[in-house]
């Protein structure tokens, strides 16, 4: 017999010209049936494997013809769990973070099991043992329900590590979009703010936007942040988290100047505490000649609590002339006065920025005492 189109798609006159040689045996109808059934597992569940030549004599299509149905409903059940655990690598491949080795090679281990088991069907086709082809679905079906039925909490605990429990909620979420926000424009989204308030940040075209909806949304964002800090009550976080409250309670009562101020001392002491001599990683060179490197070697959360800093520490010197940043600047907020880098804004944003760490802190100390 001549070699079968593999990337047809099911096409039922592909599965014709295989069996053409059996029509003088075969009803037509029964031939159809089975075209069909063929033509279904080939395209739909079993794309990319190749398919085995047919070495079948006429007498063994009745059986597979008494058999043509129970293909069609379990091809349905071997497509469905072929489509979960492409989503499941698909979903793990969107986060833009590698993944544990141990996890990953859980993952890999599962495909490979797809692939030869079922090209062990396959080859129990090209034999013509209709029993044992149930048999192996009826098998493969158990092993992979079970697999299944531990992969879900799996995705999701893998989801609570690749995130704070504010971003988790978000459907579609990226790291190359979480990155933009937190790296690039100096927004936390760790713990703070609220997961509706987070979804519009990431969602908004551009830092300006972005600012907007800190202005927009400051009184909430204050809330937000007063929910954290109330979660953080180890000892390692007492000082900050007693700061923080103050600052908090400065903006809420109209006194944006004072929180800002307050939220940039939190930030720079808890720099000081966390990294001690090698805090300078993670913030810019005076002269340019440092990147984001050190960056890379954080873990997803830690990642997304820290990244803020490298453009809080943006580069600000008065005595060289140059510019106040509009934008939250620890530096400028510790060197000027002026009302282009004091805003509320500003100081909402400098005390997520504080709060998120705080947070962090306090999570891993948590963590260190088992």
């Amino acid at each position: 017999m001549g070699e079968e189109d593999t990337h047809d798609s099911g096409a039922e006159g592909k599965g014709s010209s295989q069996l053409s040689g059996f029509s003088a045996h075969v009803s037509p109808q029964l031939q159809t049936q089975i075209n069909r059934s063929i033509g279904i597992i080939k395209g739909s569940a079993l794309s990319g494997l190749k398919m085995p030549n047919l070495g079948l004599n006429a007498s063994l299509f009745k059986d597979m013809g008494s058999t043509a149905k129970i293909f069609e409903s379990q091809q349905k059940t071997l497509a469905s769990i072929l489509k979960t655990n492409s989503d499941s690598l698909s979903f793990i491949k969107g986060t833009g973070i590698k993944m544990p080795q141990g996890a990953m090679s859980a993952l890999k281990l599962n495909q490979d099991f797809l692939g030869s088991y079922t090209q062990s069907i396959l080859n129990s086709v090209d034999l013509g043992v209709s029993d044992t082809v149930n048999r192996a679905i009826a098998q493969f079906a158990s092993i992979q329900a079970d697999w299944l039925k531990h992969l879900a909490p799996t995705l999701a605990n893998l989801k609570r590590s690749f995130y704070p429990e504010n971003l988790q909620p978000i459907d579609g979420l990226r790291f190359e979009s979480v990155q933009e926000v937190v790296m690039s424009d100096g927004i936390p989204l760790y713990g703070v703010p609220r997961t509706s308030i987070a979804q519009a940040l990431l969602e908004a075209d551009g830092r300006g936007r972005r600012r907007e909806i800190l202005g927009r949304r400051w009184r909430s964002i204050s809330e937000d942040c007063r929910v954290v800090l109330n979660s953080c009550q180890s000892l390692a976080t007492k000082a900050f988290r007693d700061s923080a409250r103050a600052a908090l309670d400065a903006l809420d009562a109209g006194y944006y100047q004072a929180a800002q101020a307050l939220a940039g001392s939190i930030i720079d002491a808890i720099l000081n505490m966390y990294f001690g001599s090698e805090r300078t990683k993670y913030t810019p060179h005076p002269a340019g000649k440092r990147t984001t490197a050190a960056y890379e070697e954080f873990g997803n959360r830690q990642f997304i609590a820290f990244a803020p800093i490298w453009t809080t520490y943006q580069q600000f010197h008065v005595n060289q002339g140059d510019s106040i940043p509009s934008t939250f600047s620890r530096n400028a907020t510790a060197h000027t006065v002026s009302p282009r880098q004091y805003n509320r804004r500003n100081a909402i944003q400098g005390l997520m920025v504080a709060c998120s760490l705080i947070l962090r802190v306090h999570e891993e100390h948590e963590a260190s005492r088992g």
